[in-house]
């Protein structure tokens, strides 16, 4: 049976109470109306006023008045009580006062009281009629009021019982909820849901949401949506309006919770729209040989908060504002987003294992030996990033030492050549030496042919006194071998023009005679080095 038959089923019931209520009144009202209509001369048989033995008017303080009537009304019968004379005894005290004519009473607590001596003067079969007529017709009401009154109350019993049931309440409820009257509606539907029907009716929990929030009622509102999720915890509806409450009241902590509460549940799918993405980062967990500089970025470009210490984020955490750097040993990155209400994402966890050596030794030429005079040192393994750092007199080299930038010209005499590369971290390499003798020598050096060189370009004006070119960059001259042109032992360099922090190579070779200092002009014609003088 639906709720649309019940509720008929109740009416129904309703009008039949009301219906035989109705004729309770008109059938008992009948009987009062017939005792009145005797009373004013309606036709009734006076001959059951006498019993077997005695008349009435002969001898009335031994009979009965009135064992049964007829009353004629719509054709039924009633059956009226009997009603028996009683005689009042007067109080001991006043007995005395009665005389022996009987016409001496005490009119406060007797009536019609004769001597016990004198006959009483008998009353008329009128006079009797009549008073019985009267208690008779009392008797009755009294008997037809407290049927009505009965009859009242089963009746209000039965309406209250339909009024307090769920299923009334529940329809009315949702008629005022259709109607757009929230207010009235959730009358209806709390005492509804009181109710073991309606503890368990999540429809009805969701219209109370709906009703609670059109009356500003916040907080009744999100008890109520817990207590459907008590019932159903993974119900769609109410997942998604809870949620969506903490989103229309910008209320980022609480659906953070939810969020956290119903991840990895089956309830988890149904909040996917409201979740913030975690952050990316550039580097995955691993191990790695290096330091590292980890960034973190975010969708919509929320702001994110991260720990390195294990720890679980929070918004007091370090806000991320630049690279996290990631040194030796083990460590674990947790991140988090967090959007503009307050929502916190899940967190991104990371673990690093940063187990680095330092740098390799430095790979000098030449190796250990005598050299001429001239002879060039240099360095050809310094990894990006990192520098270089020598000593000519043996002792370790530190980052306070000599920073290699170019080939070292050989010192004359004995030389003890000591260099170690120091990395971007700070890690230092080992220790690299070279022992080099270099003979006295009328040879020049490197450094020496390169000033004889600037002198030659000067005379012929491609560089200025200052060592200059024409347009005030600075002239660089680097090494580049020594070898023999045509059976002429020279030094080959060229050079660079630098100028703003710009440097542009310049297309010339240049060749200087390590016996003389005198200067040719380079050119690789084929694969041959030819030199003509400069």
């Amino acid at each position: 049976m639906n709720n649309d038959d019940r509720f008929n089923s109740s009416d129904e019931l309703d009008e039949e109470i009301a219906k035989s209520v109705e004729k309770l009144v008109d059938e008992e009202t009948s009987v009062a109306r017939a005792f009145v209509n005797r009373d004013a001369g309606s036709s009734v048989n006076t001959d059951i006023y006498t019993n077997n033995n005695h008349d009435i008017a002969g001898n009335p303080d031994n009979d009965v008045l009135g064992r049964t009537q007829m009353i004629p009304d719509i054709g039924k019968t009633q059956v009226i009580p009997d009603v028996t004379k009683t005689q009042i005894i007067p109080d001991i005290k006043d007995a005395a006062k009665y005389q022996s004519d009987g016409n001496t009473r005490n009119s406060r607590s007797t009536r019609n009281i004769p001597d016990r001596n004198t006959p009483p003067k008998p009353e008329s079969p009128k006079h009797n009629d009549k008073k019985n007529n009267k208690t008779a017709i009392m008797l009755v009401s009294g008997i037809v009021g407290a049927a009505i009154i009965v009859f009242l109350i089963i009746a209000l019993i039965i309406n209250s019982n339909k009024k307090n049931s769920y299923e009334y309440n529940y329809s009315t409820g949702l008629s005022f909820y259709n109607a757009g009257n929230y207010s009235d509606a959730l009358t209806y539907l709390e005492k509804a849901s009181k109710d073991a029907q309606g503890r368990k009716n999540i429809e009805l929990k969701l219209k109370m949401y709906e009703c609670y929030i059109a009356a500003g009622k916040r907080d009744q509102a999100v008890d109520i949506l817990k207590d459907a999720l008590s019932y159903d915890k993974y119900n769609q509806k109410a997942l998604t309006a809870l949620a969506q409450y903490y989103v229309n009241q910008k209320d980022g902590t609480a659906l953070t919770e939810l969020l956290r509460k119903y991840k990895g549940t089956d309830g988890e799918k149904h909040l996917k729209e409201y979740e913030v993405s975690m952050p990316s980062a550039s580097e995955a967990s691993g191990k790695y040989d290096k330091v590292l500089e980890l960034e973190l970025k975010s969708e919509n470009s929320y702001k994110i908060y991260y720990t390195t210490d294990g720890l679980a984020v929070t918004t007091k955490s370090t806000e991320y504002t630049q690279p996290v750097r990631i040194e030796s040993g083990k460590t674990t990155v947790k991140a988090v987003a967090v959007d503009n209400i307050g929502t916190m994402s899940y967190e991104l966890e990371l673990k690093f294992d940063i187990d680095y050596k330092g740098p390799d030794a430095p790979a000098v030429t030449p190796v250990t030996g005598t050299y001429d005079a001239g002879t060039r040192i240099e360095i050809t393994n310094i990894p990006d990033g990192a520098s270089a750092y020598y000593t000519l007199d043996g002792k370790t080299p530190t980052r306070d030492s000599t920073l290699y930038t170019e080939a070292v010209s050989m010192p004359e005499g004995n030389t003890v050549f000591s260099a170690i590369i120091i990395d971007q971290y700070n890690m230092s390499s080992s220790v690299t030496k070279r022992n080099y003798n270099v003979g006295v020598s009328t040879k020049y050096t490197f450094d020496e042919a390169v000033d004889r060189l600037k002198v030659a370009m000067t005379a012929r004006h491609d560089l200025n006194k200052d060592g200059t070119s024409a347009d005030g960059g600075q002239a660089k001259f680097t090494y580049y071998k020594k070898t023999s042109i045509a059976n002429v032992e020279m030094y080959i360099t060229f050079y660079d023009i630098v100028k703003n922090g710009v440097t542009t190579r310049q297309t010339y070779y240049f060749g200087i005679d390590v016996a003389t200092g005198k200067c040719y002009k380079v050119y690789d014609q084929n694969g041959t080095l030819i030199a003509t003088e400069y």
